[in-house]
């Protein structure tokens, strides 16, 4: 069994994307595709697990939907989200990516053990990555050991 996603703040980023992309869940494929790989990240980072309204930027209350939406992610992609899905659904679920998460910690916590182990022991840079990531020593070892 894998460790568990304890950790609240890993975040995907654009440089990770040809290491993750086939750990993403197609509703975020679809998402990059519609507002650009920038805008997807920053709302699977802030919105992840959440549905979001998306207004028809018609009336008064459209119009401060997509204020909000294009204060998260700009007015281009904002525009690109309200054209997708404004006219079809009143909200739009973002994939909180947890395979990916979960797939972008799992790294860190190897280079850091690899880091680490230059200068102390393997028991001593597991004890300090536990703290770090904000999980027990014995599903660090489980991951390294996998």
């Amino acid at each position: 069994m894998p460790p568990s996603l304890n950790q609240p703040n890993i975040e995907l980023l654009v440089t990770d994307y040809p290491i993750i992309r086939a750990y993403l869940s197609p509703s975020a494929h679809e998402l990059i595709t519609v507002c650009g790989i920038d805008a997807a990240f920053k709302l699977i980072n802030l919105c992840g697990g959440e549905n979001i309204p998306i207004g028809k930027n018609y009336n008064v209350f459209g119009k401060l939907l997509f204020k909000q939406l294009a204060d998260l992610v700009g007015d281009d992609a904002a525009l690109r989200l309200t054209l997708s899905y404004g006219s079809s659904q009143r909200t739009i679920y973002i994939p909180k990516c947890d395979n990916a998460k979960r797939y972008i910690r799992n790294r860190r916590i190897v280079a850091r053990f690899d880091e680490l182990t230059k200068t102390q022991t393997a028991t001593k840079a597991v004890s300090i990555l536990a703290a770090e990531f904000g999980t027990t020593e014995r599903n660090i070892w489980r991951l390294l050991k996998g």
